[in-house]
């Protein structure tokens, strides 16, 4: 296997990436054009309405990235140095959740169990679909950091209300991957996760792969493929610098887009970097998908960068391939989705986002892909406890059983 060279501190930024949904350290972040404690100026208000904007608006609200991370120190590998990644990732949470509604970083550094994060999701914003991504960082975190175990749990407890990813160690020897994607499908997962790079426990040396090679990646494909598996997500982009990280770049998804036609090749954190190579490949291959995890934080704090992306996707690209994500829970999925909500071009622009492009992109993409009827969904899920609970007292407060009580788990090991 190739190995390019790729930076330590940039593996560093990819783990803050995950638990925030955006990489600061390698590209620029919040915190470098804000204090720490700075309310996103953009996202100071709440309101329970949204429930009612979003029902009036026929809104199917599928939010494409989630994640329930277990951020305790006895689940890192690597003591000191994901300790500066969770601080990389709570510095996103200050910056998009305005101080009323804002975890300390006592309540934020916790294992985020999955009753209380689809609640923080289902009851605190008009969202009716979760796509829950595990994440094989296996060498920073004992159990990938987003573990495969909650995964399974979602869609074997709440199979109408989950999109499941399986993360896969593409490190690991082929029969042991294709043993763990008989696993995962067999319980369930709709997609497979990957991430192209790592830092080798062992040797502390850094590693990469890429989705062409047809010794290390393709057998893979093939047999998830075989597996009947037709949706593949890849993390990208995020800790991209140039040549130096040619493997979180997106030039190898050429071939694998090509040799897999029927599979769905989900591009994680499209256009927060490389943004016309992303619409090109966009362009020649419709089964690739952008999806905005990540980049749906600009409408809080830079939105000048978020039009300029939506510029090109809604100018070069198909508005049907599209994908929200919130990147929730450890950033709350109420701005974000008010955001979204709110969202119109800018003066000037070329194209006009409209109520059905807004509903597209926010959901209706999704159920297409997934294969969701969105009449039967909405029917299935009607009297489950998160709809009566609506029903009955409306949008709960962000963060509201969090902020009531501190983690005692977090609390009793971090004095440990």
């Amino acid at each position: 296997m190739h190995i390019p060279k790729i930076t330590r501190r940039s593996l560093l930024a990819g783990a803050g990436a995950s638990l925030a949904g955006a990489s600061m350290a390698a590209l620029g972040g919040p915190a470098e054009k804000a204090g720490a404690g700075a309310s996103p100026t953009a996202t100071a208000g709440w309101s329970p309405a949204l429930l009612d904007r979003a029902r009036e608006g026929n809104y199917f609200i599928v939010d494409g990235v989630v994640h329930w991370a277990n951020m305790l120190p006895n689940n890192r590998r690597l003591k000191r140095d994901w300790e500066h990644a969770t601080d990389w990732g709570y510095s996103y949470h200050a910056q998009t959740c305005p101080e009323p509604y804002r975890l300390t970083r006592k309540q934020y550094v916790r294992n985020w169990k999955v009753d209380e994060s689809m609640d923080i999701c289902l009851l605190e914003t008009p969202t009716d679909i979760l796509v829950y991504h595990s994440t094989p960082l296996y060498y920073a975190f004992w159990d990938g950091l987003m573990s495969n175990e909650k995964g399974a749990n979602m869609k074997g407890e709440h199979p109408d209300r989950t999109i499941w990813y399986a993360a896969i160690d593409m490190f690991d020897p082929l029969p042991a991957i294709k043993a763990k994607i008989d696993e995962v499908t067999a319980q369930g997962a709709e997609g497979l996760k990957f991430y192209p790079t790592r830092v080798n426990p062992e040797t502390n040396a850094s590693e990469a792969w890429f989705m062409d090679d047809p010794k290390k990646a393709m057998p893979v494909f093939e047999y998830a493929r075989a597996a009947g598996c037709r949706h593949i997500a890849i993390h990208k982009l995020l800790e991209y610098t140039g040549p130096e990280t040619p493997a979180l770049g997106i030039a190898d998804m050429y071939k694998v887009a090509a040799a897999f036609p029927d599979v769905t090749w989900d591009l994680v954190h499209a256009g927060w970097a490389l943004l016309e190579p992303t619409l090109e490949l966009m362009r020649k291959h419709d089964n690739v998908t952008a999806v905005f995890e990540g980049p749906m934080f600009w409408l809080i704090y830079d939105m000048p960068r978020f039009h300029r992306m939506m510029d090109g996707f809604m100018t070069k690209a198909d508005v049907d391939r599209l994908i929200f994500s919130s990147a929730a829970v450890r950033t709350h999925p109420y701005w974000q989705v008010a955001g979204m909500m709110n969202y119109q071009a800018p003066e000037g622009a070329k194209w006009k986002m409209t109520d059905a492009a807004k509903r597209k992109i926010m959901g209706e993409n999704a159920a297409r892909i997934y294969g969701i009827d969105i009449a039967q969904r909405r029917r299935a899920i009607a009297d489950d406890r998160w709809s009566r609970e609506l029903r009955a007292n409306g949008l709960r407060e962000p963060y509201a059983a969090q902020r009531a009580e501190v983690d005692r788990e977090a609390e009793v090991l971090e004095r440990g």
